[in-house]
């Protein structure tokens, strides 16, 4: 009986009136809920933003990013693929000769890429060899090709991207590309394959993106036959338009 009416008494002070009493970050510190940085009504030691007056919060976003969901698709914009991006990338091209590899040499592009509602880009940049032009193509289903003729110099240069692999969230999706490469004007003649990478990612409201391709290209004039390559990487972040 006496344990009883011990635990009752606890339990009275413990909790008045049978609900514990509300605790906020600012108990006990008037001064400190005196502060209110960003003028939102909500103090500074109780705000999870108190730089954002529109938010407490960070949220999925983060604070002084808003939680807008413009397609409605549960997916808040600042993590959403979907919309037109444009920004620059710094791209770098390294040839090889044989085993020899060359100084890598690099330029800054300006780049801008549209991604559906279903997060699917709506053309795909294939990156040329040595000068050939960049291949814009409408893929983005594994399976799907796409040929493009175009001249590089005195060469006319054929070529086929594939799509090889495709995997895709809400804010990230990976792109495998297959190449095949011919090229030829005169005496000089280019035959080989490559491969390309992209990778975009959104957080932020800051889209992160990446290709990387490698070509192997056997080049021939008369009987002259070189092994060539080259690597080419191209990134940087680009904003929603």
């Amino acid at each position: 009986m006496m344990r009883l009416l011990l635990l009752i008494l606890a339990l009275t002070l413990l909790i008045p009136g049978g609900c514990p009493a509300p605790t906020t970050a600012c108990d006990g510190d008037a001064a400190a809920a005196a502060i209110d940085t960003d003028g939102d009504g909500t103090p500074d030691c109780d705000d999870g933003c108190p730089d954002d007056p529109a938010k407490t919060s960070p949220g999925s976003c983060g604070c002084g990013l808003s939680e807008a969901d413009s397609d409605g698709d549960s997916l808040a914009d600042c993590l959403d693929l979907t919309g037109t991006w444009q920004g620059q990338l710094t791209c770098t091209r390294t040839e090889s000769l044989g085993s020899t590899t060359g100084t890598p040499v690099s330029e800054t592009v300006t780049f801008e890429i549209t991604f559906g509602d279903d997060g699917a880009p709506a053309a795909v940049t294939i990156l040329g060899f040595t000068g050939a032009p960049d291949q814009v193509a409408a893929l983005n289903a594994v399976g799907e090709s796409a040929t493009q003729d175009s001249a590089n110099g005195s060469l006319t240069v054929n070529q086929t991207a594939t799509i090889t692999s495709r995997t895709a969230t809400g804010t990230r999706i990976e792109i495998g590309i297959s190449i095949d490469y011919q090229a030829t004007g005169g005496v000089l003649s280019q035959e080989g394959s490559g491969t390309q990478t992209i990778v975009a990612e959104v957080s932020g409201g800051v889209l992160t993106y990446t290709a990387e391709a490698d070509y192997s290209v056997e080049q021939s004039s008369g009987p002259i036959n070189l092994d060539t390559g080259e690597m080419i990487r191209c990134t940087g972040t680009l904003s929603r338009v």
